[in-house]
Formats: C-alpha cells, sequence, structure tokens
C-alpha cells in the first residue's frame, strides 16, 4: 500500500475584519422574552436596571467564506458599587453569549470576576471571549452573534474580531 501525504492548500482569499456595537442591532430570535423585555442597546448608556443587548451581523464578501477564529471583546462600567456576588447591585451581573432563544452558546461569566468586593461605581473591567463551538458554528451559519449584560453595568464598548478564509474575492 502507497502512502499518500496532503499537504494543506493555502487560503486563496484569507480575511480580518472587526465588528462594532456602535450601531445598536438586536436579532430578536436570538433572546428569550425575560432579555427582550426591559433591555437598551445603546453604548454607554448611564440609567441602571435596564440590561444591554446586541447582535453582531456579518456579511461575507462571497458566498464561500468561513470564520475560522473569532474574539469577542467587551468594555464595561458599574453602574453602583458591587458589594458582593449575592447582592442586588452590579456584582452579580452575568454577560452571556446568547443564540436561539436565549440559550447560553458559551458559559456566562460574572461582569466583575477579576474584581474584588466590594468596588466602587465606575469601576471598569473588560472581558474577552474566544469564540468557539457552537457560538461560531453559529456565526458561519446564520452570520449573527448575540450577547447579553445584566442591568447594573454599562457596556462602554464591544468589538468582534473574526479571521478567516474565503474561497474567492
Amino acid at each position: 500500500m502507497e502512502n499518500i501525504t496532503v499537504s494543506p492548500v493555502p487560503c486563496p482569499a484569507p480575511f480580518n475584519t472587526t465588528l462594532d456595537a456602535a450601531t445598536p442591532q438586536v436579532v430578536n430570535s436570538d433572546f428569550n422574552a425575560a432579555q427582550l423585555a426591559n433591555y437598551q442597546g445603546a453604548l454607554n448608556y448611564t440609567g441602571n436596571n435596564k440590561a444591554y443587548a446586541h447582535t453582531f451581523i456579518w456579511k461575507p464578501n462571497t458566498c464561500c467564506c468561513v470564520i475560522t477564529s473569532a474574539t469577542l471583546t467587551v468594555k464595561l462600567k458599574a453602574l453602583e458599587g458591587g458589594v458582593s456576588t449575592t447582592s442586588s447591585d452590579c456584582g452579580n451581573d452575568l454577560i452571556s453569549i446568547v443564540g436561539f432563544g436565549g440559550i447560553g452558546l458559551i458559559t456566562s461569566e460574572r461582569v466583575y470576576s477579576s474584581v474584588i468586593p466590594p468596588f466602587p461605581v465606575n469601576t471598569i473591567v473588560t472581558k474577552t471571549f474566544t469564540i468557539q463551538g457552537s457560538a461560531l458554528n453559529k456565526l458561519n451559519t446564520e452570520h449573527t452573534l448575540s450577547f447579553f449584560v445584566e442591568n447594573d453595568s454599562s457596556v462602554l464598548s464591544a468589538t468582534l474580531q473574526l479571521s478567516g478564509c474565503c474561497l474567492s474575492k
């Protein structure tokens, strides 16, 4: 039997692009009714008790493109002080990557997991997620990725960095 060696073929049209959340957009089918009931989509929102929801929409240049890696980066600010992870202030806020009616595509995380409570109002944190598994599959099939932040944190900025390959330009 003869050994056959297959060499990888370089991508004919690699791409790198960054999407941002400057323009509010929400694909309702990615969220559940409770998430849609009391959210806002404006960056740097200053009132508490309103969650934040956003959907990134990727528009590939051609019909034959695939995202091979993606990174979501979200910068957040505490709208009130955080007493603990069990209190009803921003200390218990979660950030979630969701789809298909609010199903978590990546395990939710505490927004202020890197900060030891108590912490003051206006505490700023940056959360970074490597998008993989079902979330990456959703980006490639539906071209959307949504995230949700609980109600006592303001989203200052959010970007989704995408890298991949297209078969043509």
